[in-house]
């Protein structure tokens, strides 16, 4: 009867750390990096066209799907 508690306790343990894992990986997802490009290009395209220097003129920014900016 001990064993079988100690095995429970065990597949209960392991249970409850899988599903905390996937309950983790499901809700809080990084964000991917295309979509942190995108929004970056976003943000900088608010602000142009930007003067980088005296003959250099930033216009605007493209992010492109692969990690493309």
């Amino acid at each position: 009867m001990e064993k079988q508690k100690k095995y429970g306790s065990i597949l209960g343990l392991v249970l409850a750390i899988v599903v905390g894992v996937l309950v983790q990986q499901f809700f809080f997802k990084a964000p991917s990096f295309d979509k942190t490009l995108m929004k970056t290009a976003s943000e900088l395209n608010e602000a142009c066209p930007i003067m980088v220097d005296q003959v250099t003129r930033l216009d605007n920014a493209v992010s492109l799907p692969g990690k493309i900016f």
